[in-house]
């Protein structure tokens, strides 16, 4: 699995950062197609929206968004807009469901209701089986500080790792588990969620 981007330019393309952002270069065109003929899954979370319908263009394997939310719900340039969403479904991949507090909510404290309303959304949009958990969780034993002094002065120098209380830690996945059981899902939906459908794409991408 490769991302294509960070927030800023590269070789490949733009990320969401850059201002008046374009696509993909030559060479991410042709990335993407060779990750496709390898069976390497590509990653569209930080691509501009003009590099992802690059990549919805040019790719002929599902790809992912491995940790982006839903813009519908929180206007921020790292979700995704419905559709977005409905063109990953329609190609056969899925959306990861992150739990940074910019990206789920406009207010802090962030709860697990903001990322469980995140789930919703695209279940509602794309279907059950486009959905995943996709956390990025920068744990409480990593050394935070290492990255604000690496980021500082940069575009990324704000960013603070806030997560909701009840989602901190993937040890915390159960609240996860517990919290769809509470709004109704199924057994088999959670299934899909927590790992299913992640493995049904890189299963077919990998040709396993």
């Amino acid at each position: 699995m490769i991302g294509l981007t960070h927030n800023l330019r590269n070789l490949l393309g733009d990320g969401i950062g850059v201002r008046g952002a374009g696509g993909l270069t030559d060479l991410g065109i042709a990335m993407v197609k060779e990750m496709n003929q390898l069976g390497v899954v590509v990653d569209v979370s930080h691509l501009s929206e003009r590099g992802f319908w690059d990549v919805i263009e040019v790719s002929s394997q599902p790809i992912i968004a491995s940790h982006s939310n839903c813009f519908a719900l929180v206007p921020h340039p790292r979700n995704l807009k419905d559709d977005q969403i409905k063109a990953i479904a329609k190609n056969g991949g899925i959306i990861g469901v992150h739990a940074l507090w910019l990206l789920l909510s406009e207010k802090v404290p962030v709860t697990l209701s903001d990322l469980l309303d995140q789930i919703d959304h695209i279940r509602d949009v794309a279907g059950i089986e486009h959905v995943a958990i996709g956390p990025d969780l920068l744990e409480e034993s990593f050394p935070q500080q290492l990255l604000y002094d690496l980021w500082a002065g940069t575009p990324m120098g704000d960013l603070k790792f806030i997560y909701p209380e009840e989602f901190r830690s993937l040890g915390d996945l159960c609240n996860i588990t517990q919290g769809l059981l509470d709004r109704g899902y199924g057994e088999k939906e959670i299934k899909l969620v927590l790992g299913e459908n992640l493995l049904r794409v890189c299963r077919e991408v990998w040709r396993e």
